[in-house]
């Protein structure tokens, strides 16, 4: 009758290159020897954990799945984690597949990290784009031609100015000293301003019959001498009674004959000195009707 192997004494360490028999189960707490391989079929103990090393490069072979309790060999494409990186829950070491791709391909994804972090820088260059790609000096010359009133239209010798359709002809011009308040009483500006006024006579010819609006939405200003500009019946004219007209070309019965006369009033700072009265319609723009005025 053969007789069983004699379980190994314990502390026991088997000599360098042996090889357990077939169905042998280490003891609890046993450390196997550096380049041991275990048979197949081997199965760890309970709390068993493998030494520093182990298992050894090329185990479980190829297609064979590990023991029970023993960890998986790393898939390929394994990067371990730089050093310091806290890997926490969820960290593998693999590189992040996109959605999509075939199995096994890896895609970088830095590219869209790149655009996400850059987006709005993007979006702010836009505008510079489009002045980069804008008009052209002309194109640029021509919208300007068209929106700012810079071609002077002014009086001939016998001081009448033909524009917008009518004749206009700077009547006269001064200091406004005589104003009123809203109960006749008399009026005084802002300290350190000057009230000025100009008195303008319009004469539409026929058209007066038949359109009413002639002269209508005109612009009125005061031009001072060093290029400054002043508009008509400002609110520094609140109290007085040329504050309850509107500054206009147009008179203020549409029954009134033609030619008719206009009062403007503007004012200005004491130490200004008036250079221009500026007419202005919208549909005659760049041209404008200029009076000079000193």
């Amino acid at each position: 009758m053969p007789v069983p192997p004699m379980p190994p004494p314990p502390g026991h360490t088997p000599p360098p290159g042996h090889t357990p028999p077939p169905g042998h189960t280490p003891p609890p707490g046993h450390t196997p020897p550096p380049g041991h391989t275990p048979p197949p079929g081997h199965t760890p103990p309970p709390g068993h954990t493998p030494p520093p090393g182990y298992p050894p490069a090329g185990y479980p072979p190829a297609g064979q799945p590990p023991p029970p309790g023993q960890p998986p060999a790393p898939p390929p494409g394994f990067a371990a984690p730089p050093p310091g990186l806290a890997t926490g829950a969820g960290y593998s070491g693999h590189a992040a597949p996109v959605q999509g791709a075939p199995p096994g391909e890896v895609r970088a994804t830095a590219t869209k990290g790149w655009w996400r972090r850059n987006l709005w820088g993007l979006i702010a260059l836009l505008p510079i784009l489009a002045l980069a790609l804008g008009p052209t000096a002309k194109e640029s010359l021509d919208l300007y031609n068209g929106v700012d009133a810079h071609e002077a239209v002014v009086p001939g010798a016998d001081g009448w100015v033909s524009y917008s359709g009518v004749r206009m002809r700077l009547v006269d011009f001064g200091p406004a000293t005589d104003l009123k308040s809203y109960d006749g009483a008399p009026w005084q500006p802002p300290a350190k301003t000057k009230v000025w006024r100009a008195k303008v006579a319009v004469d539409a010819g026929d058209k007066w019959a038949t359109d009413k609006y002639v002269v209508a939405s005109c612009n009125l200003g005061l031009e001072d001498t060093e290029g400054r500009q002043f508009t008509a019946n400002p609110s520094e004219l609140s109290g007085s009674d040329p504050s309850r007209r509107v500054a206009s070309c147009s008179p203020e019965d549409d029954d009134t004959p033609t030619p008719w006369e206009v009062e403007i009033y503007f004012v200005l700072p004491e130490s200004a000195q008036p250079a221009a009265l500026r007419i202005v319609r919208g549909t005659e723009l760049p041209r404008y009707a200029r009076f000079p005025v000193s």
